[in-house]
């Protein structure tokens, strides 16, 4: 019985260590991911929701920058020029494992993880390519910059650049259709499109003349309708990037002008205002919860690939 119990013992402490190390790697309590130069180079860091505890991951001589959360909270997808190009790299949510995503060095940007956790969407030369997270399995999507994956799965917003037509538009992986939902040719300046937790709207940064005299953040419908600003920052500042609280209630954005930059809290209910960083400049950037990760799987999001809907 004895020995028994011992054997027990040992193969329960065998499993919990293979998994513990694996659990670790979860944040225990919302972090918002940033990079920052306040140490006199960029890196990413993690702070706390209300601006407290910043934490460096990075601690590299290049730069790091744009950390993305995974779905799931385990990993961090960012843009670095450790090797020489401006390229993407995954780490542990720790700072632990740095690799390369592509075996093959390129000036991608703008990475944005599908909510399956294996694909991701870039930026490379003006076009939008999807990739399973090892760099493998490359497939050209459209033309465009600022790729950003909708959470449902089914929609890719980005920004189509001029010459030609400009504007914010949206392709639909399973219709592989894709349409203009806002378009200003007499003003091309808008960029980061970034999803709502429901995917049912947009925030993105945008210099409207017709509104607003000075670039901020504007919340967009799905389907086109309900524009409305956000912040209306004094010149010569400009709220730029934001960046969507993971319960929807909350926007981070970039409160900066060509000499500063901090990150900002706005919540769109009270209409108020906290600013989260004051050293360096500081830029966005990715918030994740642990709180709001989904309950149920959900298994259409765990198998629908690009590749996959393109073969049908």
């Amino acid at each position: 019985m004895r020995l028994t119990f011992i054997f027990c013992t040992l193969v329960l402490l065998q499993f919990f260590y293979g998994v513990l190390p694996v659990l670790a790697r979860f944040p225990k309590t919302a972090k918002i991911a940033f990079s920052s130069n306040r140490d006199g180079n960029w890196e990413i860091y993690l702070m706390n929701p209300d601006g407290s505890e910043p934490v460096n991951l990075t601690q590299h001589p290049m730069g790091d920058i744009g950390p993305v959360w995974a779905p799931m909270g385990n990993e961090i997808l960012f843009r670095s020029n450790r090797d020489g190009e401006w390229d993407l790299y995954l780490m542990d949510a720790n700072g632990a494992n740095v690799q390369k995503v592509f075996e093959e060095l390129a000036s991608r940007s703008s990475p944005s993880w599908a909510p399956d956790g294996e694909t991701i969407a870039y930026s490379r030369d003006g076009i939008i390519y999807t990739a399973t997270r090892d760099g493998e399995n490359v497939e050209e999507v459209t033309s465009g910059l600022y790729p950003a994956w909708s959470p449902d799965g089914q929609w890719l917003a980005f920004v189509l650049p001029p010459p030609g037509q400009f504007g914010l538009g949206l392709y639909n992986f399973q219709t592989r259709i894709k349409q203009m939902i806002l378009g200003n040719p007499r003003r091309p300046f808008l960029k980061t499109p970034t999803w709502a937790p429901d995917s049912t709207k947009l925030a993105f940064f945008w210099h409207n003349p017709e509104d607003w005299i000075q670039p901020t953040v504007y919340v967009l419908n799905r389907d086109g309708s309900g524009l409305n600003l956000v912040p209306k920052p004094s010149p010569p500042f400009r709220a730029e990037k934001p960046v969507w609280s993971p319960h929807g209630d909350e926007l981070l954005y970039e409160h900066k002008t060509d000499a500063q930059s901090q990150i900002v809290k706005f919540h769109l209910g009270r209409r108020r205002e906290k600013q989260l960083t004051r050293q360096g400049r500081n830029s966005l950037g990715d918030w994740f919860d642990p709180a709001v990760l989904p309950v149920t799987s959900q298994p259409q999001l765990l198998t629908t690939k690009w590749s996959k809907l393109k073969q049908k």
